[in-house]
């Protein structure tokens, strides 16, 4: 299962989904081992009124830790069939372990 989470810089998880430097997306093995760590760098105008979600669901993601995400993000993500778990924003592989 691949897992995206909204970063910034120091490899923090972004407070907000949609004003984030970059997502990093964890391979995550059938024994919740990491196995596998990407990064995707966010579009302009990253968000619900971009491609994020389509670009995301390409790369076959199932879930996004997010800590602010909007409704309009959630929605779209969803439509893509990518599962939104609401998290305390913390170090990026602390979320993922968890």
């Amino acid at each position: 299962m691949k897992i995206a989470v909204p970063t910034k810089e120091n490899n923090q998880i972004d407070s907000h989904f949609g004003h984030c430097a970059f997502y990093t997306i964890y391979t995550v093995s059938e024994k919740n081992e990491i196995t596998d760590k990407q990064i995707l760098h966010s579009p302009a105008g990253c968000g619900c009124k971009s491609n994020i979600a389509f670009d995301l669901s390409d790369m076959d993601v199932k879930v996004m830790l997010a800590g602010g995400i909007g409704e309009g993000a959630i929605n779209k993500l969803s439509s893509c069939n990518i599962q939104v778990i609401p998290i305390v924003p913390a170090a990026v592989s602390c979320g993922v372990a968890k």
